[in-house]
């Protein structure tokens, strides 16, 4: 299919993993898949629209929102495994703000599945409210340090994202 036919497509659909229902935007392409795991603590702007303006048809575009007020381990888990049911391989993960305490641990635990990482604005301390996700990372904090030094990574403002996206491809 040329490039033309899935300028501009964007799926939105929601996949069941047992019984988990995550919540997907997909924006079709033929290149290796970029996933964007926005901030799970903060209603920050969706930055996938503008990953998918500038990469999608060329890369595949696809964001998948975490389930809310779980242990970061199982949004993580729950990415992965939408990752393996869409057959995703050697592919770029972003994410902006808290999303880093998704995607690291993702990105040096499984790394056939994960090529590299860009991080946007990352913030690694859990906020100050008392949900699930944030004791989780609060009571069994990951060792950023070590999972940072286990992933090809790159960080950036929100503003540079496009460059420093194309280095990683």
């Amino acid at each position: 299919m040329p490039d033309g036919a899935l300028q501009g497509v964007k799926l939105e659909r929601d996949v069941e993993l047992g019984g988990v229902r995550l919540r997907v935007l997909d924006w079709p392409g033929h290149g290796r898949p970029l996933v964007y795991v926005p901030d799970p603590f903060t209603l920050q702007p969706d930055l996938a629209p503008r990953i998918a303006a500038a990469f999608a048809p060329k890369h595949r575009v696809v964001r998948i929102q975490p389930r809310s007020d779980l242990p970061y381990q199982a949004q993580m888990d729950d990415i992965r495994r939408a990752m393996q049911q869409f057959g995703f391989a050697d592919t770029v993960l972003l994410s902006s703000g808290g999303g880093a305490c998704i995607v690291l641990p993702l990105a040096s635990w499984y790394p056939r599945l994960v090529n590299s990482v860009l991080l946007i604005d990352p913030c690694y301390e859990p906020p100050a409210h008392d949900s699930l996700t944030a004791r989780s990372l609060r009571d069994c904090p990951p060792d950023w340090e070590r999972l940072q030094g286990r992933c090809r990574m790159l960080t950036t403002k929100s503003e540079e994202l496009v460059p420093k996206l194309e280095e990683l491809l």
